[in-house]
């Protein structure tokens, strides 16, 4: 999938994990949920540190995740970025700006898909009990 921002190593490589869960799941499109499935598994990311010591789980992510958007049932070939999740890449590219870096990092990509509640990120971290504003600052803390 291409994007119009430019994303750290480490990055790509959790939105080309949660591109692979998207369509593993059989949804059409990929949203802040998918990512958030994608960070968990950025083992070498402090979006993941953060997301381990607080309990939240892959598992337990994508059953929510699940609930929330059945899968299609059928074959995709062509997965598309979410409206919410094109407003929530825009975010991530300003948190990065802000801190005078030009890639967006795991870090600002969890920040970003947490950032509202509209978004289905915050909406599954919530029902699963955690609280979004908790891991932002977690993640943003040094």
């Amino acid at each position: 999938m291409e994007y119009k921002h430019s994303f750290s190593h480490s990055a790509k490589m959790c939105l080309e994990d949660s591109e692979k869960l998207a369509v593993q799941m059989g949804h059409s499109h990929l949203d802040t949920a998918h990512v958030l499935l994608g960070l968990i598994g950025c083992f070498a990311s402090k979006a993941f540190i953060v997301l381990d010591s607080l309990g939240v789980s892959s598992y337990e992510v994508g059953k929510e995740l699940k609930s929330l958007h059945p899968p299609i049932g059928q074959f995709i070939n062509n997965l598309e970025p979410s409206d919410e999740l094109k407003t929530a890449m825009d975010k991530a590219s300003r948190l990065a700006a802000e801190r005078g870096i030009e890639q967006i990092t795991p870090e600002d990509l969890l920040v970003a898909i947490l950032s509202s509640e509209t978004f289905t990120a915050y909406k599954v971290i919530s029902n699963l009990e955690f609280q979004p504003e908790t891991i932002i600052s977690e993640t943003v803390s040094n």
